[in-house]
């Protein structure tokens, strides 16, 4: 048939056309590179492939590197990698969507956020009253968000469904990592029950190392690793919470270079936290939840122009944590002073680290604490101390009174008057040990 002639069967003439459309598309998808084909693994820009008629939509492959997306059975983002390059094509990726944003891409081939951020690695720690602003900010960060980001909040050893909640509220995949984890940018982990999150060579580690401020997850370890890993490339965020875990974490974080944001006190269900970072931290900002995640991109896009260098004392403290340290006990003498306090957890001397602001304590096995922890946690045991006394005054009085009635079985009333005595002693100093927990 002659170009531009009338087909004699217009319904036959739409069968044909449909069916060159589909041989141009098979043709295109295989001309595509591989992490271009459309499948479960697909890239940004290959996803305009699956429109029907191709005429609208000139797709060709971009010039700046893929970016891969691995899509669970319902269709939700579960891991962003990047690809290596792929050769370069004669033409620019091209899509002609509204607006040039279905794809993820901006007219010239390139994403509308920077491929990798300046300010790569975000920390982020929260202790009561944390959840609600950490949905929030997450909430607030797009898709293309270019930094890794760690959180861990306080949740001890119980089973925690934060990594749903996330995912649930954000655009970005959240989980609890494996040990060895690379740091892939766009990303969430989240410590798991029990375990200290650290970074290390590049790569997430969990261990069961020592308590710090009295709980695991801590905040400062994470903060502190960071800093220690990745100097200025690190922003700390510190979120609601009691007592001030992270205080000394955000200042090993501006120590070496990172940046610092504390949520308001006045925005914070639990303000004791971000006071403390407030009154010991030369912060960067200090906001409401709701701000949090514009400054977190702007701040990621921010350049670094100089690396100070690790203070020693740091690198010591953090080896002394991870039990990596030489010589325990001397490695503490260089950082801090013996004190006349034992370890709440392994009743150790404690050394008191030198310059440090509020003061914080550590023992030789690895427990540390700041004085506010510190002064929590022996109210907590001298608590403990106190019922464990009242315990065992209770039940000698019993065992006492046993024997008393013993000698009397045998007509030795001499001896059942001398266990009555002690008993009754003993149940005086019993009614005061309980007057003096109850008040």
């Amino acid at each position: 048939m002659a170009p531009g002639a009338r087909h004699r069967h217009p319904q036959l003439a739409r069968v044909h056309a449909d069916a060159r459309v589909r041989a141009i598309a098979r043709s295109r998808r295989a001309q595509l590179p591989p992490h271009a084909q459309l499948g479960r693994t697909r890239t940004v820009a290959g996803r305009c492939l699956a429109r029907k008629r191709l005429g609208r939509y000139d797709v060709m492959e971009p010039r700046a590197r893929a970016r891969a997306i691995e899509l669970d059975p319902r269709g939700r983002l579960t891991r962003a990698t990047r690809r290596a390059p792929t050769p370069s094509s004669p033409h620019r990726h091209r899509c002609l969507t509204r607006g040039n944003r279905r794809c993820g891409f901006h007219g010239n081939g390139r994403p509308r956020m920077p491929g990798w951020a300046q300010r790569n690695v975000i920390v982020i720690g929260g202790s009561s009253g944390a959840v609600k602003p950490l949905l929030e900010v997450v909430a607030g960060l797009p898709r293309e968000f270019p930094a890794t980001i760690l959180v861990v909040q306080h949740i001890g050893a119980h089973i925690s469904v934060l990594p749903e909640l996330l995912n649930r509220r954000g655009a970005l995949p959240a989980m609890f990592p494996t040990s060895g984890r690379l740091l892939e940018p766009g990303v969430i982990y989240v410590a798991p029950p029990d375990h200290h999150l650290l970074v290390s060579d590049g790569a997430v580690r969990l261990s069961r190392d020592a308590k710090e401020n009295f709980t695991r997850p801590a905040i400062d370890p994470l903060f502190r690793s960071a800093a220690i890993a990745k100097g200025p490339h690190v922003i700390g965020v510190l979120l609601s919470g009691l007592l001030d875990d992270g205080v000394a974490g955000l200042q090993a974080i501006k120590a070496c270079g990172g940046l610092a944001i504390v949520q308001d006190p006045a925005d914070a269900e639990s303000p004791e936290m971000p006071q403390n970072a407030r009154d010991y931290v030369a912060f960067d900002a200090l906001l409401p939840a709701a701000d949090i995640a514009q400054a977190l991109i702007v701040m990621a896009a921010q350049r670094v122009d100089a690396e100070p260098s690790v203070p020693t004392a740091l690198i010591e403290e953090h080896r002394l944590s991870i039990g990596e340290a030489d010589n325990p006990m001397a490695t503490l003498d260089d950082i801090g002073t013996p004190s006349r306090i034992t370890c709440p957890e392994c009743s150790g001397v404690l050394w008191e680290i030198k310059g440090a602001q509020p003061p914080r304590y550590r023992c030789h096995t690895g427990h540390a604490y700041t004085i506010g922890a510190l002064d929590a946690a022996q109210n907590a045991r001298t608590d403990q101390a106190l019922w464990v006394a009242l315990r065992a005054l209770q039940e000698r009085e019993r065992l006492l009174r046993n024997v008393a009635a013993a000698h009397r079985h045998r007509q030795a009333r001499h001896d059942a008057d001398r266990a009555d005595a002690e008993a009754d002693h003993i149940a005086v100093h019993a009614a005061q040990l309980q007057r003096l927990v109850a008040d």
